[in-house]
């Protein structure tokens, strides 16, 4: 949890009814390839059903009103390595630490979930 400018910030899994938001935390083709390189723009409800079968803890911050941003991890091999992939915050909160505390949130996961060393 992380409060900012008197808003609380939550980290849980992401749920399909969760997918069209993320798809708008990117708003336009710069930040879409800086966030999916080998995706299509734009981000579609299509694109992060295939990150949900192919990646593993696909994440989202919230303040419980929206989202407000969404990292994964891929490449898993437990015990040994991770990476996090697919860090976006929305723009207008972008700058207030959401993301360092989302990216501390993913490497806390391949630690203590995965073992990683």
């Amino acid at each position: 949890m992380l409060q900012e400018n008197s808003h609380l910030v939550y980290f849980r899994k992401a749920t399909y009814p969760d997918y069209e938001a993320i798809c708008q935390l990117i708003t336009n083709e710069y930040e879409f390839d800086l966030v999916y390189p080998s995706g299509t723009y734009p981000l579609t409800v299509e694109q992060i059903q295939y990150l949900s079968e192919t990646r593993q803890e696909l994440i989202v911050a919230t303040d419980d009103v929206k989202i407000v941003g969404f990292a994964n991890l891929y490449n898993l091999k437990e015990n040994e390595s991770v990476f996090i992939g697919n860090v976006v915050i929305d723009k207008l909160l972008r700058g207030q630490g959401i993301g360092k505390k989302l990216v501390s949130y993913m490497l806390d996961l391949g630690f203590y979930k995965y073992g990683l060393k």
